[in-house]
């Protein structure tokens, strides 16, 4: 039997050996419901996760008990990914057009895992849009599994948003179907069977009602459902009012889904900007890549700002979150002081500044548009020695393509560094450091793997190492082009380090394609007022002195300048809209159960029409820094 997300006891489910129920179903095809009714098309696409196998015979009972005649077609996976099941389904017909509806829903089960480490949006995306061709309804089961808890489970319904706009897509948290019971059932015997370890047949009921009450209204429960191998499932009494309860709820939709409802997690503070006396640091046209270094060596760091691509670095004293008057020390490539003129010819990005060879002097960490990784290491007179390619144990040298970001840190116990980099895709990778420190080799980089899938951001991913719970091991801070930060937490040993599911330190913004401005939707911020932007490259230290790790953000942005006064007739336009917008925020404020979705999507309308009638204001791209202070070591998550 294969893991499910209840647990099957004698006290919630009988198998009784040879009986005929009421509320049968027939094993295959159509439920008999009514003969003269077409059929309600349904597919199954995937494997479940956690599923004794039997909700195809607790839906289609579901369904004859309430006149609804379902053809259900079951499509696994065998192993292959959503996309390959998809490959087919929807082909176009002999004249080039694509047919109708194939099914009047689609069920999906995708691996109860995959969103949360693979959170590209791009593919989802695209498995989403075919599923639109298929049904006017997609129901995404989000199957619960041990380690999912609520914030875990706001996670995967959020990557699901993140993937667009799908009107006819629909989560189905079984998590929140579990909470709901729980609350509801109390302490009555049958509830003990509603745990996340193991499959029962229980469980698979209680998902046949999500599904079932997604797509039509549940006015009977069948109380006896014939399986497969010729037994029946019988569904205690005591149990019907809670589940008919939880049938109305999830066809009403006042299930509360675990969400996201911040920009910044709550042990966070609000993102400061930070600035010099006169103005924010800022560098023009490119991304900025933070970092923090000892350089005058009284044991407290200063604040380095590397520009992206164009090998301009300069040293900032930092006090919390205000900067000094000017730089202590700045280069810029071609210039006579600047340690890297040997790349010229290479987009260059000094990603990290650290003392490699602890011999207190300061050494760069530089990455190339080639995807090649060098060291420049500080001599005892000032100066810089030579370029050093980072190598691997051929002596070739280390090539991450597409490289995006790149730190060295110490995962593990030992002196040896260990190398994490990121690409303009997403991924994240790891080397290791052989040999001596005058001679270090690299191991080949491997992907960060959580459980069976390799980690995948929405581009531009830019690590970091921070020991964000403080539990003495490293784990990973990552910032990604969508604008979001996440904590990976190093599960693992000191020889063997371990990745747990991502959590989302940073939301992300609206596409720089779609706003020409970051814009977060969660809070209540002023529409002009700058806020963290796109791929932003995080670092953790202590900043304020107070033992918690703090953030600190270097991002890609857009400065807002205003260069012509607005007519009349445009500034009636846009008050109209200021005001529209301010009475769609006091609502949100008051919202009931199932409005929210419904006033953010005018929200965001209005948000577009305004920027775009907001014609005198221009956009110019920049990079700035943030700093957001941590407020506790953790708070509680939904």
């Amino acid at each position: 039997m294969k893991k499910s997300f209840l647990v099957c006891t004698s006290l919630a489910v009988l198998i009784l050996g040879a009986s005929y129920p009421r509320g049968d179903a027939a094993e295959d095809g159509p439920s008999t419901a009514s003969a003269a009714q077409p059929p309600f098309r349904l597919a199954f696409l995937g494997d479940p996760d956690w599923s004794a196998g039997t909700v195809r015979h607790a839906l289609q009972a579901l369904g004859a008990v309430n006149g609804v005649a379902l053809e259900v077609r079951e499509i696994p996976a065998k192993g292959r990914p959503l996309e390959e099941i998809l490959t087919g389904l929807v082909a176009p017909d002999e004249k080039g057009e694509q047919p109708g509806y194939q099914y009047e829903a689609v069920v999906v089960y995708d691996q109860a895992a995959r969103l949360l480490v693979h959170r590209k949006p791009g593919v989802l995306a695209d498995n989403l849009h075919i599923l639109s061709g298929l049904a006017p309804q997609v129901l995404w089961v989000l199957s619960p599994m041990p380690r999912i808890n609520a914030a875990l489970e706001a996670e995967r319904v959020e990557v699901l948003k993140r993937a667009g706009d799908f009107p006819t897509l629909r989560p189905l948290s079984g998590l929140a179907a579990l909470d709901m019971l729980k609350k509801r059932g109390g302490s009555a015997p049958w509830m003990n069977d509603l745990t996340s370890d193991r499959a029962t047949s229980l469980g698979d009921y209680v998902t046949a009602i999500l599904i079932g009450a997604s797509l039509w209204e549940i006015k009977q429960l069948p109380t006896e459902i014939r399986l497969g191998s010729g037994a029946t499932l019988t569904i205690p009494q005591e149990a019907l009012p809670v589940l008919t309860e939880l049938a109305h709820a999830v066809h009403t939709g006042t299930v509360p889904l675990p969400e996201i409802n911040w920009d910044y997690a709550p042990e966070l503070a609000e993102p400061v900007q930070l600035r010099t006396e006169k103005d924010a640091v800022s560098y023009e046209g490119t991304g900025i890549v933070p970092g923090l270094f000892d350089w005058q060596g009284d044991g407290r760091p200063e604040l380095v700002l590397s520009a992206r691509g164009t090998g301009e670095c300069q040293v900032w004293s930092l006090d919390g979150s205000k900067l000094g008057p000017s730089p202590l020390i700045s280069w810029k490539m071609g210039a006579p002081n600047c340690p890297w003129n040997a790349l010229s010819g290479n987009e260059v990005t000094v990603l990290q500044v650290l003392d490699f060879d602890q011999d207190r002097r300061p050494d760069f960490l530089v990455g190339t548009s080639t995807g090649e990784l060098v060291l420049i290491r500080g001599r005892a007179d000032g100066t810089f020695g030579r370029v050093e390619k980072l190598v691997n144990e051929k002596g070739e040298a280390l090539r991450v393509p597409y490289l995006f970001s790149a730190q060295v840190g110490h995962l593990q116990k030992e002196l040896a560094w260990t190398l994490v980099a990121g690409d303009q895709a997403g991924n994240v990778f790891l080397s290791f450091q052989q040999g001596s420190i005058e001679k270090p080799v690299w191991t080949v980089p491997t992907a960060v793997q959580i459980g069976r899938w390799e980690l995948q951001l929405e581009g531009a991913a830019a690590p970091a190492f921070a020991d964000w719970d403080r539990d003495g091991r490293m784990d990973l801070v990552i910032g990604s082009r969508s604008g979001s930060v996440v904590w990976v937490r190093n599960v693992g040993t000191e020889e063997k380090p371990a990745w747990d599911f991502p959590l989302t330190l940073v939301t992300a913004v609206a596409e720089e394609s779609v706003l020409p401005i970051p814009h977060r939707n969660k809070g209540r911020r002023e529409l002009w007022r700058p806020c963290p932007g796109w791929s932003p490259c995080p670092i953790a230290a202590d900043i304020n002195g107070d033992h918690l790790p703090d953030l600190i953000l270097g991002d890609v942005n857009r400065r807002v300048v205003q260069f012509r006064d607005l007519t009349p007739e445009e500034r009636a336009e846009v008050d109209g809209l200021v005001k529209r917008r301010e009475e769609l925020w006091q609502k949100l404020e008051h919202a009931g159960p199932g409005e929210e979705s419904a006033l953010r999507a005018a929200l965001w309308e209005v948000t577009l029409a305004l920027l775009e009638k907001s014609r005198d204001r221009r956009y110019e791209r920049c990079g700035w820094v943030w700093y957001l202070e941590r407020k506790a070591l953790a708070a509680p998550r939904p």
